[in-house]
């Protein structure tokens, strides 16, 4: 059996996990007019809340908020400027891009998870596996020189219009392919304006890219709506066996603008999926499946014949990880793999046809993704209203049949994984001076960022950041219906207690079954024991909550200061009166500018506290 990348010749030579000592517990005592929802909800149930007096409690709340973090004096940031300021951002795909120019002029790190499993990413993993590369593509591309900028160089501009190229989805399947053929072959319009070494890196990837392709021809590669850019990518990341390596090398072609990094938020050369555990104990496979579900595709016209039909792979089952005496917890090179590569059955983490059978669905759908030639087209749905972002198609729809328990990783074979965060991730937790959780989708976008083992001690043992900031969305998604500003808190603490360190497992006599419903994919038996008593108070992983007032997520901004998070509310700047009442109808959404006041603010305060 020839060995993986991830096995190398020595033990001594593994990089192993860094143990961290446990955080003693801290006795939280809230005020006594502590919102219900707060004391009902799960993640807070531990937390020791205690029923002194209202102004005791509420002035020892302030003093552990304001506490010394680390070795400056907060005094020193009284007038420290934005642009002085070192970041780490979580983000996804959309709406991080919305708001990233906003972090340009600063030192910035920006953390993407590589589990997204639609759109053009959709195809290339079905058919070549490996990370996805589809939300880590379009933010290399957002923090490049803009091609209409003037200042941009004409050579420069051509590269990046060509990495920002996606072909059309509705043409039929013969022209897409000499649509590709043409980039190949460099008789395409879109070579244009790029000459010397740019040219022959890029053109050399491509032919590499084909010459993968060809290897599993009996895939059938769909070129219908597939992004040069994550063909660049995935090619550059097959070819180094790095995604660090392929990021580096995309941002020296386009010349990434500003002082921006892009960091995965796990290190592998495989795919990743993740799952979801709904409330009601049934389960929906892979990102697409979650936020976006897969519909049919509409019949094709008259004028193009339907093009014949793939087969189907079933969906493996999912089961909780067992115990391996031998091995001990799997990590992520051991159990994280693509099946692509080994010649078994592509399972449907990988979205293309086959997405459309992995999901364990929920009544509530609402838009979701065609199938256009084994790529996706999505159709994003709104809880309720809101505006639709350029290039996007929203429809009216409801939420997940049941609220989402949890976001859990698990490899091809359908087990439970727990991933250890990327180094550099660490790195950057432990450097920077503000943590920022984008605005976005909270549990496809964010909490894959999160659910990673040592993430959340890194965060709440920083000796280096000074605040841990949440841009709270201003609308709900079908994965966050009805959620309020609590609710965003509670998912992130929960899911940072969760996941710091794997679960102990249990005697095999003392596992749980669990129901499931017939249309979700069957698990097994846990083995874990349940969570412990959480070590990681809100004010440990949050400081500070900015919201916009326009917003349509409740904001309760007395219980949120009860449990010593400071909110900070941001108006649109130049909104009328009549402005923000309409926009309020609509759904207001952040911009760079109202992210970059709101952080601003944050800064200034901590120079006052």
């Amino acid at each position: 059996m020839s060995s993986s990348v991830f096995d190398p010749p020595h033990p001594s030579l593994r990089i192993q996990p860094v143990v961290v000592e446990p955080k003693p517990f801290r006795e939280f005592k809230a005020h006594d007019t502590l919102s219900p929802t707060v004391l009902l909800n799960p993640s807070f149930e531990n937390l020791n809340l205690g029923g002194e007096s209202s102004t005791k409690g509420r002035r020892e709340l302030v003093d552990l908020a304001s506490e010394e973090v680390g070795g400056e004096d907060l005094e020193d940031w009284t007038n420290k400027e934005i642009e002085d300021v070192s970041v780490c951002c979580l983000s996804g795909g959309t709406g991080g891009n919305a708001i990233c120019s906003t972090f340009s002029p600063m030192t910035t790190t920006f953390i993407l998870p590589i589990s997204d499993d639609g759109g053009s990413s959709s195809e290339i993993l079905r058919c070549l596996g490996g990370p996805s590369i589809g939300d880590i593509r379009s933010r290399l591309i957002r923090l490049a020189p803009s091609p209409t900028s003037p200042s941009c160089p004409p050579a420069l501009a051509a590269v990046t219009r060509l990495l920002s190229h996606r072909f059309p989805w509705d043409v039929d399947e013969k022209e897409a392919k000499d649509l590709w053929r043409e980039v190949v072959e460099g008789t395409s319009e879109l070579w244009d304006g790029i000459d010397g070494d740019k040219r022959e890196v890029l053109h050399r990837f491509f032919v590499f890219f084909e010459s993968e392709l060809l290897q599993r021809a009996h895939k059938g590669f769909s070129f219908r709506n597939c992004s040069l850019g994550n063909v660049f990518l995935s090619s550059t990341q097959r070819f180094f066996l790095s995604l660090p390596a392929a990021i580096f090398l995309f941002s020296s072609i386009t010349q990434t603008q500003g002082r921006s990094t892009v960091i995965p938020a796990i290190l592998t050369n495989h795919t990743a999926t993740i799952a979801a555990e709904l409330a009601n104990s049934q389960t929906i496979l892979g990102q697409c499946n979650i936020s976006h579900p897969v519909v049919a595709a509409p019949p094709p016209s008259a004028a193009e014949p339907e093009p014949p039909a793939r087969p189907v792979t079933p969906s493996p089952p999912i089961r909780r990880r067992q115990h391996t005496p031998s091995f001990g917890y799997l990590r992520v090179e051991d159990g994280i793999e693509s099946p692509s590569s080994s010649g078994q059955a592509t399972p449907t983490n990988g979205g293309g046809s086959g997405s459309s059978q992995s999901s364990g669905g929920g009544k509530g759908g609402g838009g979701g993704a065609a199938t256009k030639g084994g790529n996706l087209v999505f159709t994003r749905t709104r809880a309720a209203g809101g505006d639709s972002d350029e290039g996007e198609h929203e429809e009216e729809g409801g939420g997940l049949e049941s609220r989402i328990q949890r976001i859990f990783y698990i490899n091809y074979v359908g087990t439970e994984i727990y991933p250890l965060a990327s180094p550099e991730y660490l790195n950057a937790l432990e450097s920077k001076e503000v943590l920022v959780y984008s605005c976005g989708s909270l549990w496809t976008s964010i909490v894959p960022c999160l659910a990673l083992q040592g993430v959340g001690s890194a965060i709440a043992e920083s000796n280096t950041l000074r605040a841990k900031v949440l841009l709270l969305n201003s609308e709900n998604d079908r994965e966050t219906k009805s959620y309020t500003a609590l609710d965003y808190i509670d998912a992130i603490v929960r899911t940072l207690n969760r996941y710091d360190t794997p679960p102990p497992l249990l005697p095999q006599t003392q596992t749980q079954p669990h129901t499931f419903a017939p249309s979700a994919p069957h698990l097994t038996p846990s083995s874990f024991a349940p969570p412990p008593s959480p070590k990681f108070l809100p004010t440990d992983v949050i400081t500070h909550l900015v919201y916009l007032v326009d917003g349509r997520v409740e904001v309760d901004v007395s219980a949120i200061e009860a449990l010593g998070i400071k909110v900070v509310a941001v108006e649109r700047e130049g909104a009328s009166e009549q402005d923000r009442k309409g926009k309020k109808k609509k759904g207001a959404r952040f911009d760079a500018e109202n992210v970059r006041r709101g952080l601003g603010r944050v800064i200034k305060g901590l120079g006052r506290s």
